[in-house]
């Protein structure tokens, strides 16, 4: 059967772990370290962790649930779908400088041992999967067009993680190494705007203009 665990103690324990993080990085994480900074035995942390992988994966997904949900918070499903989509860039982008070290955690490399279950699919690729989605919604509204909305939403996961790494590492120029925001724009502009999006020729404009003008007098 298994036993009980304290919801106090494990915050405690993965606050610990995080600061740890934050501050010293990955190498000064041991369990004997946590149990110190926490003010509880290593063998407590053993009830909730078998090994310091598994308490860093812990930070790890939760630091993915923390992303998503200030992704979520900032699109207003009121807008475009090209707004939203960018709103979902941005917010990306912006949670990630303001939590380098838990972006650090999120952009490594799968750990070998863990096993991709849909339930762990789905938290990994959750904000991707909500890119896919808007771009999804946005075809069917007219507003993009493209072949395979996956393909669209790894490509832009790609390059934001290609930008966050690189400004981190300041292997951008010196130009760039307070706010990678330019590099965002002119994606904007290239990627969302000039190619995602469907162009309106006058003709088909002034189609919708007077077609809202039309369903305006009928009310």
């Amino acid at each position: 059967m298994t036993k009980p665990t304290n919801p106090d103690i494990l915050k405690k324990i993965m606050d610990v772990v995080k600061e740890l993080i934050k501050s010293k990085g990955l190498d000064a994480v041991s369990m004997r370290t946590v149990g110190e900074l926490a003010g509880i035995t290593p063998t407590t942390i053993y009830y909730y962790f078998k090994d310091k992988s598994e308490m860093i994966e812990a930070v790890k997904q939760d630091a993915l649930s923390q992303l998503d949900q200030f992704v979520e918070k900032a699109i207003d499903t009121n807008l475009s779908f090209a707004l939203q989509l960018k709103s979902l860039i941005s917010s990306f982008i912006n949670w990630s400088l303001q939590n380098q070290t838990l972006a650090e955690l999120i952009f490594e490399k799968l750990h070998e041992h863990i096993e991709l279950t849909d339930d762990l699919v789905k938290l990994y690729y959750k904000t991707q999967l909500r890119a896919a989605d808007i771009l999804e919604r946005g075809q069917q509204n007219g507003e993009f067009k493209f072949k395979d909305s996956n393909l669209e939403a790894a490509l832009i996961f790609a390059w934001l993680q290609g930008v966050i790494i690189s400004f981190f590492d300041k292997r951008l120029p010196p130009d760039f190494w307070d706010h990678p925001q330019p590099l965002v724009d002119r994606f904007f502009e290239i990627y969302i705007d000039n190619n995602l999006k469907i162009k309106k020729t006058e003709e088909q404009r002034r189609d919708i203009s007077e077609t809202k003008y039309i369903n305006k007098d009928n009310f």
